[in-house]
């Protein structure tokens, strides 16, 4: 139970926090070129500004994030700077959530089936769920 809150928590919490986006401000316009190129800015041409280092621009979103990892359909929205944590948190939570599944779908088979047919039940039940349950890992 303890996991599935984790889980759906860190879910929220990374798909309602703004991931960084860049907003325009007056030190990484045009002006400040000189200043902003030799540590390590560069200019994106299709938001008009400059953009720190490992920050890139988007397609899917059409804005730049600082710390930019990817887009993800599954959150509907990019993974950067400020929801990284919270999505790692939420990838590590639903891995030991399905494991708990797994085991506890598992050990009720064990229970309720008789020997012979309970090598080929387990089976079964686990290629169904991690077939499932793959889609979620996906991004």
């Amino acid at each position: 139970m303890l996991t599935y809150i984790i889980c759906t928590t860190s879910y929220f919490y990374t798909s309602l926090l703004d991931p960084g986006i860049i907003r325009r401000e007056e030190d990484n316009s045009l002006e400040n070129k000189p200043t902003l190129e030799p540590l390590g800015y560069t200019f994106c041409t299709i938001c008009g500004l400059y953009r720190p280092p490992h920050s890139y621009h988007c397609s899917f979103c059409n804005v730049c994030y600082l710390e930019h990892d990817h887009h993800c359909t599954f959150m509907g929205q990019c993974v950067a700077k400020n929801n990284k944590v919270s999505f790692y948190i939420f990838l590590a939570s639903l891995l030991i959530y399905l494991i708990l599944s797994e085991v506890c779908a598992m050990s009720m088979l064990s229970i309720r089936h008789s020997a012979s047919a309970r090598n080929f039940s387990i089976l079964v039940a686990f290629m169904r769920n991690m077939f499932k349950n793959s889609r979620h890992l996906r991004n």
